[in-house]
């Protein structure tokens, strides 16, 4: 019997195209029947989100928006909000690093998509964070990024 636990559950994925994890991510929300909203950042890869769609045989959307802007995060919440009226599941795959020494960094830049998210989340939602081997040796001028993946 295929486990179906995540059945009807709205699911965003950050980071979500690309091999690896993040397809593993997709792959199993999709096997329990989430419905998997997957961003992509260019508009020149949106063929390959939608394939990943059909691949896994799921139902969901493929949406456009580059987290790694201010305005991305809010995009993909509202675009998927606009769409499902909630969601269940935010899996935090997606990371991006600034070289800059600490003093340079700017906080904006950091949570901007638990933050959009965080108002459309019911009461029994989860966050799930994809923590990095970089939490326990972060590269130079990464403290904040090698700090986010070591929760």
């Amino acid at each position: 019997m295929t486990d179906k636990s995540l059945s009807a559950k709205v699911t965003i994925v950050s980071g979500s195209l690309g091999g690896g994890i993040r397809t593993a991510i997709v792959m199993e929300l999709s096997s329990r029947g989430a419905t998997v909203v997957l961003n992509y950042p260019w508009a020149k890869i949106s063929e390959q989100a939608v394939e990943a769609l059909i691949r896994f045989k799921t139902p969901g959307i493929a949406i456009e928006a580059d987290l790694s802007t201010l305005r991305g995060p809010e995009k993909l919440v509202q675009e998927t909000a606009a769409k499902y009226d909630r969601i269940d599941i935010l899996a935090n795959n997606a990371s991006i690093a600034f070289n800059a020494s600490l003093e340079m960094q700017i906080i904006e830049y950091y949570f901007l998509l638990t933050q959009a998210t965080l108002r459309y989340l019911a009461r029994d939602s989860r966050i799930v964070n994809v923590v990095s081997i970089s939490a326990r040796n972060p590269p130079p001028l990464q403290t904040i990024c090698a700090g986010t993946k070591g929760m």
